[in-house]
């Protein structure tokens, strides 16, 4: 996956990134494009994806050399027998992998994502998500709208999320909300990955800022008292 620098995507990604302070809760994001055309790491990918499809498949009994074409194997994503549903995989892991480079996303298949049936229900989550980025940068959601089915081809795209385990996922820690979607435009073989996420803002109160200061100057006071009875030590 080759990352895309698109200037019309660049406004809303800094308002993502910078993050909205709403009551204790500061909201995040990120908004990418994607060029599908594969780089030597998802050349990687492909073969492991093509590797534990075949196991899944063996293991299911329902494989063999005669059945391989006509066994469907179904998952939330398509039928992991065919080519075009592994390429969708590896495409949306390597996606993963480009947008949140410290992590490792190839354990993930096919079960872990899900086609999304309803754009307006895409839509709609996002919006209602990211309202309070609304509230405080008005006209965000119609920008990005407009952008989206200007450049992304929104409403002819096929949608699909990243549907985490909550308590092993690395991305879901300290997260109070969350959605990753994967709008795949097949035309112009992008993949744009826009993601948001709550996390609870806790703000320090004064007594805690007094506390800290508090250990500075002791282990300051410390530093010096050792530093004094070493040069005792030196001198005698």
């Amino acid at each position: 996956m080759k990352f895309l620098q698109l200037p019309e995507l660049v406004s809303i990604d800094e308002v993502l990134r910078t993050g909205v302070e709403v009551e204790d809760m500061k909201i995040y994001g990120r908004l990418e494009a994607y060029s599908c055309k594969m780089a030597s790491s998802d050349k990687k990918i492909a073969k492991e994806v093509d590797e534990k499809c075949t196991e899944q498949l063996l293991e299911s009994g329902a494989l063999s050399p005669q059945s391989f074409g006509s066994f469907t194997g179904t998952s939330p994503i398509g039928p992991i027998a065919e080519s075009a549903t592994r390429k969708l995989l590896v495409n949306l892991i390597s996606t993963l992998n480009a947008s949140f480079a410290d992590y490792d996303f190839r354990t993930l298949g096919p079960n872990d994502f899900m086609r999304e049936l309803s754009g307006d229900m895409v839509m709609s989550n996002i919006n209602s998500s990211l309202m309070p980025v609304e509230d405080q940068h008005p006209g965000f959601l119609e920008h990005l709208w407009n952008i989206m089915n200007e450049i992304g081809d929104f409403r002819e795209a096929e949608v699909y999320s990243y549907v985490p385990d909550m308590e092993s996922d690395p991305l879901s820690m300290r997260q109070l909300w969350s959605f990753n979607y994967f709008i795949y435009n097949k035309k112009e073989k992008r993949m744009f990955f826009f993601a948001a996420w709550a996390r609870r803002h806790v703000r320090s109160t004064s007594f805690d800022d007094e506390e800290e200061r508090d250990e500075e100057e002791y282990e300051f006071v410390m530093d010096e008292e050792e530093a004094v009875e070493d040069e005792d030590e030196e001198r005698f």
